[in-house]
Order: C-alpha cells, then structure tokens, then sequence
C-alpha cells in the first residue's frame, strides 16, 4: 500500500510546482506564455499563433490556486463592501436589440482593474460583481485588461466552461494580462495571438515615447450561426500620443494582414473622447468609433469612484462592414459596487 502512496505523492507535488509558474513573457508566442484555446493539439500551440488548453473551472492553473467557490447557502450581503450598500443595480441591453435575431453578436470590454484597487476592495470581492455583469448580459465575446493572476484564476472558474479564451502577460515578471472571451457554443477560432505595441512587436518593449510594455491580444473568430468571420482585437494603450499613434497604425497593418474580414478593436484606450489627439485621424482611415454612431453623448466610463468623469475605454469599428445594434456604458453596480474605477462598454452588432 505504501509502494502505491509515494509515486502518487511525488506527483502531486510535481504539479504543485508547476502551478506556482507565473505569467512569464519570452519573445515568442509559446503555450508557455499565453493561456489558453479549448481543443488545440499540443503540436499546434508551439505554431506561437494558438495557445494552450483552457483549464477546468476549479483546477489548478499556471497562475496559482484557484478562488474557492460560493456555497449554495450563502446569501448575498446588502452591504457588498465595495462600496455603497444598496441593492442590485443590473440593466440588461436595451431593448432596441431584437434578441431573438440569431445574427446580433454581442461583446463587452471591460478594464477590470489591477489588485490595487483605489476603492480599497480586494479582487476577491470584486469578481463577483463582474460575474453577475457577465452573466446578465452574455456577450457572445468580451475582452478584459488589467488581468492580474488572482483574476485570471477566477475567469477561469467562473468562465472556463462557456468561454474559451486566450491571455497574454503585458511583459516578463509582470502580471497584469490582456485576455479576450469566445463563446464556444457560438465562435469558433480560427486562429489568434498577440503582439506589442512597439517597433518591435514580436517581443515586449514600451513603443515609441510610451513608458512600459503594452501588449494586444486578437483573435480571428467565425460565427457558426452564419459562417461569417471577424476579428477581435483587445488592449490596453499608452498614453503618451506619439506612442498612441503607432499603436494605431501597427494594429491596422496587422489586421490587414489577416485578411479582408470585418475588424474590431476595443480596449482602455488612454484618451478622453473629447480630447482625441493626432491619434483619432489615424483610426479614421477607415474606422470609426461604434459609440458615435447609436450615441452621441456614451457617458463617462473612467470614473474613478467619483461622480462623472471621463470616456477612456472605446470599440473602433469599419462601418461598411457591421450594423450597430446597440451600445451602451456598463454602468452597472451589483450589490451596490463597483468592479473597478472603470466602467465597461456593451455593444451589439450584425456583420455585413
């Protein structure tokens, strides 16, 4: 009996080991520094294009342990503390969207913020929050920034058996991740990657006059309702314009590259609506932002926990090649808090 115990012992603390391995970046797309498509041969995931296997909800993965799960019994709090007590504020899409239209596609962006919350709220108590947003609204695609380990072990968890997914560490030793969400029942991958917003972007560096790495994630995605394919690009710029002007340019250029299929970027852009710089004249050659077009006035989606504030997060968007359903700011507050001092953004959109 012993004989039997130790070998199983032995491995059980081999995959110890290997779940501490952080998000670390090399210079290539490898299986070891992107997580995770659903289903790709391991041959495939070392091609750089496609990455390793989604793990179970509730397994160990390279990012550390995952969250425990919330008992059945357990009731939700009035009080969330993360922030005001109050009751659920959750607004499904608006109801100009026909939701039986088997063509609508539906997608969030989502700066889910770093573990150093400026509202004081451990990501613990804010994943929650963004679950029920998830969950409410059901976007068939939903990108996220600011990813960091503990919240990667929670989209995982929550999100692992609905979504495939594919994230990607901004640089080596740093563990905030750029991560975009497919519907499996919905989206099939065709393929996906990432690359840097920088004159080299086949490994991490700051672009041009920016001050720390900045990674995109994309993927190429056909809808299986109707065989009609588009691409996907999630981010995080910046700031500095000349930094923000390169980004633009190089995503562009990478899209064309992977053909003639209609192109969505969105991300936490760094810049306020109202004060777009020399940067906005290069997403017009041939974009444009999806919240002028169903609203001219989006509202605020950095809010810093205060009242008003500025629109940083954007979908950019070929007009000749998408109808926009609807859109919205995800304002919404489950529980009384907040996910983040961002909002995310909602829209729907039948390709042309």
């Amino acid at each position: 009996m012993k004989k039997r115990i130790w070998p199983a012992v032995a491995l059980l603390f081999a995959l110890i080991a290997w779940s501490l391995g952080g998000c670390a970046v090399t210079g290539e797309e490898t299986a070891d520094t992107a997580e995770y498509i659903e289903g790709v041969h391991p041959d495939a995931a070392q091609s750089g294009n496609i990455p390793a296997k989604l793990e179970a909800p509730g397994r160990e993965t390279a990012a550390g342990d995952a969250p425990q799960q919330r008992e059945e019994s357990e009731e939700p709090s009035a009080e969330s503390g993360n922030g005001d007590a109050g009751p659920p504020n959750m607004a499904p899409p608006a109801e100009e969207t026909d939701e039986t239209d088997p063509e609508i596609l539906r997608f969030i962006s989502y700066n889910i913020g770093n573990e150093q919350d400026g509202n004081g709220q451990p990501v613990s108590a804010r994943a929650p929050l963004l679950k029920e947003v998830i969950d409410c609204y059901q976007p068939d695609v939903f990108g996220v920034q600011e990813a960091v380990s503990e919240w990667r072990n929670y989209l995982t968890q929550y999100f692992g058996g609905q979504y495939d997914a594919l994230m990607q560490c901004q640089a080596e030793n740093e563990d905030e991740a750029i991560a975009v969400f497919w519907r499996k029942d919905r989206l099939s991958c065709m393929e996906s990657g990432y690359f840097w917003l920088s004159e080299h972007p086949e490994r991490p560096a700051a672009g041009w006059d920016g001050t720390r790495p900045r990674v995109c994630v994309w993927a190429q995605l056909k809808d299986l309702r109707t065989g009609k394919i588009f691409l996907y690009y999630n981010t995080q710029f910046d700031t500095p314009e000349t930094c923000q002007i390169g980004s633009v340019e190089l995503i562009v250029k990478k899209a064309a590259e992977q053909g003639d299929y209609p192109v969505f970027c969105a991300g936490n852009l760094c810049v306020e609506e109202q004060v777009w710089g020399t940067s906005y004249t290069f997403w017009q050659k041939g974009f444009m932002l999806i919240s002028q077009e169903f609203s001219a006035e989006p509202g605020p989606t950095l809010h810093r926990y205060q009242p008003g504030g500025i629109t940083a997060d954007h979908c950019f968007y070929q007009e000749m090649r998408s109808i926009v359903e609807d859109f919205k700011v995800v304002d919404d507050r489950p529980q009384g808090g907040y996910i983040s001092d961002h909002y995310g953004i909602y829209w729907a959109i039948t390709l042309v």
